[in-house]
C-alpha cells in the first residue's frame, strides 16, 4: 500500500475547556436583572410581594436559567474539546503507522560501478579522496576503455563510441552482480542512459551486453531518463518486501567529438535491491537502503528528520554524507542547516569523480552501500530532483 503522507488529514484546533470568567459574569448581572425587571411588570396588581414565589420568580428562575445555560455551555466544550483530542489522536496513530510502513527498508544485495576505465583507479577510496582545484577528478574526462583506442571524430564517430562503451560499461557492472542475480526471480530492471544513442540502437546495445553475460529477457529492461533516487519511493509502494529491483544508471558525453566539457565525467552505477523478506536467510546482506525523503530548500529540517527516522538512527550517528552536488538555493540552505549533518565528513562527488549526470545519484547510493559493509554508522545520501531535495539513509542491519 503506498505510503502517502499527504493523504493525512489536518488536525484540528484543540479548543480551550476553560470557561472565561467575565463574560459569564455580566451575563448572570443581565440575565437577573431583565428576570427581575420582567417579574416586576409581570407580577399581578394587588397580589403580596412580600411572598416566596415572588422572589423565587425575580432571581432564583434566572438564576436557574444562568446555570442551565453556564453548565450546558460548559458540557459542549467538553465535548468539542474530547472529539478535537480523539480525532487529533486517530491522526497521530495513522502518522505513526505511515512511519512504520515508510521504515521498512530495502536489502542492498550488491553493487558495482565504473568511473575510470583502470580498475586501480576505480576504488571506494578514489572515490571519496577530494582533488585540489587544480587537479582532474577521478574520472573526469572520457571511459578509456583497456586495449581499445578511439580517436578524435565526429558525431557519427561520437555514436559508434558510445555503443562500443555502453556494451563495455553494461557488462562491467552486471558481471559482478552475476552471483545474487541468478537467484533474482521475478527481477525488474531499471536503466537510466543519457547519451547520443536512439532508443532503438540501445535496446541492441542492452541485447548484446545480456547475450555476452548469458542472461536473458534483455527486452524487459525499461529505460528511463531521468531516474532520480526518489523512484525507490514507487518501488517501495510497490511492494517493499517482495520486491527486487536492478537500478543502473550510465552517463555518457562527448569524448572525441568535443562535446565534454571540463569537469564532466563518464560513469555508471549499478545497484541490486531486493526486499527483506525475500532475501535468503543465508545471504549475509548486511546493508539496507531505507525510503527516500523529499522537500523543498524551506523544509529541509523536515526532509532530514524523516530520512533518520525511516532509517532508524540517531541525528548525531551519521558516519557520511554523500553530497553528488546539489546547487543553489538548496547547497545553502542545507550548510545553514543546524545538527549533526553539516558535522559529518562529506563526500562531494562532482569534486572527487566529476560531473556525471545521471549517474552521480546512484553512484553515491553504490558508493554509499560499499561504504555501509565497512562502517558501524549509517550513511545519508542526498539528491536533488528539480529545486527539491531528497535524503535517504544507508546503513548496515541492525
Amino acid at each position: 500500500m503506498p505510503v502517502d503522507f499527504d493523504a493525512l488529514p489536518a488536525r484540528g484546533a484543540i479548543p480551550d475547556g476553560r470557561q472565561a470568567v467575565v463574560p459569564w459574569l455580566i451575563a448572570v448581572v443581565i440575565i437577573v436583572a431583565a428576570g427581575a425587571a420582567t417579574s416586576s411588570a409581570t407580577w399581578p396588581a394587588g397580589r403580596p410581594t412580600q411572598t416566596p414565589w415572588f422572589w423565587i420568580r425575580m432571581f432564583g428562575l434566572p438564576l436557574l436559567v444562568w446555570l442551565g445555560l453556564y453548565f450546558g455551555w460548559g458540557f459542549l466544550g467538553a465535548h468539542r474539546l474530547r472529539n478535537a483530542l480523539a480525532d487529533n489522536a486517530a491522526i497521530d496513530r495513522k502518522e505513526a503507522r505511515l512511519h512504520g510502513d515508510a521504515s521498512v527498508p530495502f536489502a542492498v544485495m550488491a553493487q558495482s560501478w565504473r568511473f575510470s576505465g583502470d580498475a586501480g583507479q576505480n576504488r571506494l577510496e578514489d572515490a571519496m579522496k577530494t582533488r585540489e582545484s587544480t587537479e582532474n577528478p577521478a574520472g573526469s574526462g572520457g571511459l578509456v576503455i583497456p586495449g581499445r583506442a578511439f580517436f578524435r571524430g565526429n558525431e557519427a564517430d561520437e555514436l559508434r563510441r558510445h555503443a562500443v562503451v555502453l556494451e563495455w560499461l553494461l557488462v562491467e557492472l552486471i558481471r559482478p552482480l552475476m552471483a545474487p542475480l541468478k537467484a533474482a526471480h521475478g527481477l525488474t530492471v531499471w536503466l537510466c542512459l543519457d547519451s547520443d544513442l536512439t532508443a532503438d540502437v540501445a535496446k541492441t546495445v542492452i541485447t548484446r551486453a545480456w547475450a555476452t553475460l548469458g542472461l536473458r529477457y534483455a527486452e524487459k529492461v525499461q529505460l528511463l531518463e531521468p531516474m532520480s533516487l526518489y523512484s525507490l519511493d514507487a518501488w517501495f509502494d510497490m511492494g517493499a518486501r517482495n520486491a527486487r529491483h536492478l537500478a543502473i544508471a550510465v552517463q555518457l558525453r562527448g569524448a572525441i567529438s568535443g562535446g565534454i566539457q571540463a569537469g564532466q565525467a563518464e560513469a555508471g552505477a549499478a545497484v541490486l535491491l531486493t526486499g527483506t523478506s525475500a532475501e535468503s536467510p543465508d545471504s549475509g546482506v548486511p546493508v539496507r537502503v531505507h525510503r527516500p525523503s523529499r522537500g523543498t530548500a524551506g523544509s529541509l529540517d523536515e526532509v532530514v528528520a524523516n530520512a533518520l527516522r525511516w532509517g532508524h538512527c540517531a541525528e548525531g550517528g551519521i558516519d557520511t554524507v554523500w553530497n553528488p552536488g546539489l546547487v543553489e538555493p538548496l547547497a545553502a540552505a542545507l550548510r545553514s542547516l543546524d545538527g549533526s549533518v553539516n558535522e559529518a565528513p562529506a563526500v562531494e562527488l562532482v569534486r572527487t569523480i566529476g560531473d556525471a549526470g545521471v549517474a552521480t545519484p546512484w553512484l553515491a547510493l553504490a558508493l554509499a552501500a560499499a561504504n555501509a559493509q565497512e562502517s558501524v554508522s549509517p550513511q545519508l545520501i542526498l539528491d536533488q530532483q528539480g529545486g527539491e531535495l531528497v535524503a535517504m539513509i544507508c546503513r548496515k542491519k541492525t
